[in-house]
């Protein structure tokens, strides 16, 4: 099968995944069964696959979450299907995120943060709670405690871009979230951004609960604030940049629209071609409602500052503004069917003005002749774009690596009950 997408999601995944647990092509594992939980396809790149697996005898069951990827990693059992290599691991032994199973190690990051002033704060329902909000296999994970009334968030990267991920953190103090401990490599620990989020206090005003009115003109000077040194980390493809690798994957993901996606991928990328760009400037790199906090209704910090660095302002615009356009579709029963919040921040945001360029009478920018130019802070008229503080769903939080039905590793080259068909047997990882 040359399409890994349909080999991780499809029948075979099942094989597949039993034959890294047992080390053996065809093994058997009692009671198993599999359910694909989170799919990460990068075309042209790897596709990798997260798994909720059971097994075992009635009464024995035990559940594991297995992740399979088409990734070049070690530390992993291999699986070879046809001429495609497989390699599968337990979370949360990440094997690029070698910071996460210490993580995920019942208390762990309660080690790595602050001590609060009152030790009876840690008893009772203030103990560590835990949980996983994001992980993508292989390239970062984020996990959120809450202690003694207070909330942290540990981010897990690979250690070789722990130091840049720390200096965006450091560059942007005041503006960003607030860095409590970098306790081992790979892992930052930050403290929860005061505030609510963009999407919250747009909402609040939709929905009449505050008379408060998120400025666009404040989202704008968050981005105004960046400092100059972002400039020196390496820029990063943008999302026009990247049309081609976004619409084949949105193509795989929906067939029943290929020809329509790849239409507007080609056309997204036409226009790109031939309309001017303003200059190279300090951006965000991943600018929405959701990574905007506000203090009383007002715009005041980011989070999120992981891809902080060269790009142009305007697709730092563009990606709020199309978050903004399709919230509604999101959740529409929890929102005003004709809400005006996300009409009224997008209009304020469609801007072509470089940083620095002061709003022209005629609507050209001097700065940017091919650039028109707009104040930011205008409000559109009522439509239903509409808000929504976007969660990824929840993760799972184990204790760490443990062994699985032990003695069981025929084929393993550690072990070495049997023919090394798939190299290491997870027990023996």
């Amino acid at each position: 099968m040359s399409n890994p997408l349909e080999l991780l999601t499809g029948p075979e995944a099942a094989t597949l995944l039993k034959t890294a647990l047992t080390g053996l092509p065809g093994g058997a594992v009692p009671g198993f069964r599999c359910v694909v939980d989170q799919v990460h396809d990068r075309p042209g790149a790897e596709t990798s696959v997260g798994y909720d697996v059971h097994y075992g005898l009635p009464g024995q069951e035990e559940q594991d979450y297995l992740v399979a990827t088409t990734a070049q990693v070690p530390s992993a059992a291999e699986v070879q299907a046809g001429e495609t290599t497989v390699r599968v691991w337990r979370h949360p032994s990440d094997p690029l995120l070698t910071g996460l199973a210490e993580a995920c190690t019942a208390g762990v990051i309660s080690s790595w943060l602050p001590t609060p002033p009152d030790p009876q704060a840690l008893a009772g329902e203030h103990a560590e709670t835990t949980e996983m909000l994001v992980y993508r296999p292989l390239r970062r994970a984020v996990l959120r405690t809450r202690q003694a009334g207070e909330t942290f968030f540990t981010k897990v990267v690979r250690p070789d871009r722990a130091e840049a991920l720390f200096r965006r953190h450091e560059l942007l103090s005041g503006l960003g979230p607030d860095v409590v401990a970098t306790p081992v490599p790979g892992v930052l620990v930050t403290a929860e951004v005061p505030g609510e989020t963009l999407a919250v206090a747009l909402a609040a005003w939709q929905l009449g609960e505050t008379d408060v009115r998120p400025n666009p003109a404040d989202a704008l000077a968050l981005l105004d604030r960046l400092p100059t040194e972002a400039l020196e980390f390496p820029a990063r493809p943008s999302w026009t940049d990247r049309v081609d690798l976004h619409g084949a994957s949105a193509a795989t993901t929906l067939p029943q629209c290929a020809e329509e996606i790849r239409a507007i991928a080609q056309e997204i990328q036409d226009l790109a071609e031939r309309l001017p760009v303003g200059p190279l400037v300090p951006t965000h790199g991943d600018f929405y409602e959701a990574n905007v906090f506000c203090a009383d209704g007002r715009p005041q910090r980011l989070i999120d500052v992981d891809t902080v660095g060269p790009g142009r302002r305007e697709d730092d615009l563009a990606c709020m503004v199309a978050h903004l356009a399709v919230l509604q579709d999101f959740l529409p029963a929890a929102l005003p069917p004709r809400g005006r919040g996300g009409r009224h921040l997008g209009t304020g945001l469609r801007t072509d003005r470089a940083p620095g360029c002061l709003p022209h009478p005629g609507g050209r920018c001097p700065a940017q002749p091919g650039l028109r130019c707009r104040t930011g802070d205008g409000v559109g008229p009522p439509g239903p774009g509409s808000i929504l503080d976007l969660a990824s769903p929840p993760g799972r939080l184990t204790s760490g690596p443990r062994g699985l039905i032990p003695g069981h590793t025929p084929g393993c080259d550690v072990c070495g009950t049997g023919p090394a068909v798939v190299g290491k047997c997870l027990v023996c990882l």
